[in-house]
């Protein structure tokens, strides 16, 4: 069994749409994935209409620690994971509310998760050079140095870990709160490395599943889709189903888009 883990607070309509997107994409390659999903949310209320789909865990009074303080939200990822690997005991795969499953996605993933964890493409190597040098003993008494020789980054659009990984997974809160008062000019991007850090310190093989997934995190390629979902009226209100990927997004439509709307503004 894996659980589907899910992250979501805030009002933003459009956020909604996305998780409800990218669930239904999820249903219909794995049918199994129907009752192992579950939504961190601070407003559980939005899927009980969607129980037999989905279980909403209320984080309303645990937003301040998941966030610290709200100084950084997406140390609420690595916190989210490490609740559902601790509560459920199995394989735990964490998704952002910006993806949606392609076909081959259940294969790629069942795969790759009996070789260790899985996430979304490389993104680069050395990512936070004012880190280096920083030291520290993490959570689980193992150290950890910030090493250009060795730094390196991907994409945590999806997070794929057993159990066993329960550990690094701690760690990796405690590499964000260490390199983030040297690089809190950089508003995101620390989780991604803190995540495949601890993971390799703790010798834990990452695999890449970025070819079954999209995962439309750039501005253009984000605002396409919400203008695609402001035009399909039972995304964000629908009981969510099974259904396959309605709407293709790349870089060239997130291009096109971007320029069709900038030559409409002037």
């Amino acid at each position: 069994m894996i659980k589907f883990i899910y992250l979501l607070f805030g009002t933003k309509p459009t956020y909604q749409a996305e998780l409800r997107y990218s669930i239904s994409t999820l249903l219909a390659e794995m049918p199994e994935a129907a009752g192992n999903i579950v939504v961190y949310t601070d407003r559980p209320s939005a899927y009980v209409a969607d129980s037999h789909q989905v279980k909403a865990v209320d984080i309303s009074p645990n937003l301040a620690e998941m966030t610290n303080a709200g100084e950084y939200v997406f140390r609420a990822k690595p916190w989210a994971v490490l609740h559902a690997l601790q509560t459920y005991g199995c394989p735990c795969v964490f998704l952002d509310t910006d993806t949606f499953v392609k076909r081959g996605f259940a294969r790629a993933l069942k795969s790759k998760l009996l070789r260790g964890a899985v996430m979304d493409r490389y993104v680069r190597e050395h990512p936070f050079p004012e880190c280096t040098g920083l030291e520290t003993i993490l959570p689980s008494g193992m150290p950890f140095r910030y090493d250009p020789k060795t730094a390196v980054m991907y994409n945590s659009g999806v997070i794929g870990v057993r159990p066993s990984d329960a550990a690094a997974i701690e760690d990796s809160i405690a590499i964000i709160d260490a390199i983030r008062p040297l690089s809190y000019k950089r508003t995101h991007d620390q989780e991604q490395f803190a995540i495949n850090e601890a993971l390799r310190i703790h010798g834990v093989h990452i695999g890449v599943i970025h070819n079954t997934l999209n995962h439309y995190c750039s501005r253009w390629q984000k605002r396409y889709m919400h203008w695609r979902f402001e035009r399909i009226a039972d995304i964000a209100a629908a009981p969510i189903m099974p259904r396959r990927p309605r709407i293709t997004v790349n870089k060239a439509i997130g291009a096109v888009f971007k320029y069709t709307n900038k030559r409409l503004l002037k």
